[in-house]
């Protein structure tokens, strides 16, 4: 016989579902951002990011825009984890640049701009309306600049 679901266990599991829900709202989110500008989505996770650029095993970025025949953004879609998200920016790097020649990073994030951050690079932060994602990045919000 099944023991019941101790209360603390479905609570837990309650919030990761909620965790990983949110995750997939903010994610969506910056996906409309880039096609309403008419960009194109060349990877929208990590398994197709693997597959398209041929990177076998590591960290990924979760998603690869084209803006133009030698210029793409790679995106990362976080919560919280900063470096974690650096991680997978800097592994993307290398196999993106092969296709194309001018590459913007960004991580898009649930988190506020740190005050700091934002007072020293003003020209470089982000940000949807409303309860959207704030987004770190290098170059503008056009996707100019270097990564």
């Amino acid at each position: 016989m099944r023991r019941p679901l101790d209360p603390y266990q479905a609570a837990k599991a309650r919030q990761q579902y909620d965790v990983q829900y949110q995750a997939l709202l903010r994610q969506d989110e910056v996906i409309r951002h880039y096609q309403s500008k008419q960009y194109e989505i060349v990877c929208d996770d990590d398994v197709a990011t693997r597959k398209a650029f041929g990177i076998a095993a590591g960290p990924v970025a979760d998603l690869v825009v084209r803006v133009d025949q030698n210029h793409a953004i790679i995106a990362e879609v976080k919560g919280k984890d900063l470096d974690h998200a650096l991680e997978q920016l800097a592994a993307t790097v290398e196999p993106v640049r092969k296709k194309f020649h001018y590459i913007a990073c960004k991580v898009f994030t649930a988190i506020p701009v740190p005050r700091w951050i934002e007072s020293a690079f003003p020209e470089r932060i982000f940000r949807f309306s409303g309860t959207k994602p704030s987004a770190y990045f290098t170059g503008d919000s056009q996707g100019n600049g270097p990564c």
